[in-house]
């Protein structure tokens, strides 16, 4: 008995203990916008989407919005990639004629961002490499305008200043949150394209990040369409060490679950 008794302490211990110097990470989630509007010159008239739109806290979100305008989609989640929760982000914006059949100055708008957090919880320095993948299809007429594409913004964020915010502006010039490394894609014209790239980053035992991840689809005039549904994807190389704060129990959980363990253990044992 009291070696089951031990047993179940040290796993309460372990459960509710965090890693050395380690932060609690809070502020991950994923939010999806979409809209319409019409857009002569610059647009006007916006009609936004529903759905599950999603924040802090949220793996999953979604938006949709279709209408004489504009159709638009946006998608987002917080998946397992290579064993591990990633961002999984999707966009799709398609203009249509707008409020008149013959005008086409109708525009399609979808917004996709995600943050996740990550900590070494290896006990030894580890480095992490993160592949990038983004697939995307867009479409213009009149190509050059500037007003159909896809961007895409990838940041890596140190744990401390970091809140949950789709603003860079307000992450890093009003919290103060520091960039590890960045990089922006984007899409234009009429373009299909599949392009990668990756990140790599060092961590101490009990050291966290935050992956930010920010998409935007939009389409404007003349038909066009700007299509990221085929996805901006991660995957960690290898995962081994690495805990995904959306995945990891909360001090309330690991109580609830060891409560529970604990009492099985002593009935079983009398």
């Amino acid at each position: 008995m009291l070696r089951i008794v031990a047993a179940l302490a040290f796993i309460s211990g372990a459960l509710l203990a965090p890693a050395a110097s380690a932060m609690p990470l809070t502020d991950w989630g994923t939010r999806a916008r979409t809209s319409s509007a019409y857009c002569p010159s610059f647009c006007t008239n916006v009609d936004f989407g529903t759905g599950a739109l999603g924040g802090i806290g949220a793996s999953f979100a979604y938006s949709d919005i279709d209408d004489f305008e504009g159709e638009a989609h946006a998608e987002g989640s917080l998946a397992p990639g290579s064993g591990i929760a990633t961002p999984v982000l999707k966009a799709s914006a398609f203009a249509k004629s707008g409020q008149f059949p013959s005008d086409e100055l109708g525009g399609a708008f979808a917004t996709v961002f995600a943050a996740e957090g990550y900590t070494n919880v290896s006990g030894a320095q580890e480095t992490f490499t993160l592949d990038i993948t983004l697939t995307a299809d867009v479409f213009d007429p009149t190509p050059g305008d500037l007003d159909t594409s896809v961007r895409a913004e990838l940041v890596i964020y140190e744990a401390a200043n970091f809140f949950f915010s789709e603003d860079r502006g307000t992450l890093e010039f009003e919290a103060g949150a520091v960039v590890v490394d960045e990089t922006v894609l984007v899409i234009d014209d009429d373009e299909t394209l599949e392009t990668e790239g990756s990140f790599t980053f060092t961590l101490e035992p009990g050291e966290s990040v935050y992956v930010w991840a920010y998409m935007r689809a939009e389409a404007e005039r003349d038909e066009s369409y700007a299509d990221a549904f085929g996805t901006l994807t991660f995957d960690f190389t290898d995962d081994t060490g690495l805990a995904a704060a959306s995945t990891v129990p909360s001090p309330g959980t690991a109580v609830l679950l060891a409560g529970p363990l604990a009492l099985l253990a002593m009935r079983r044992a009398q």
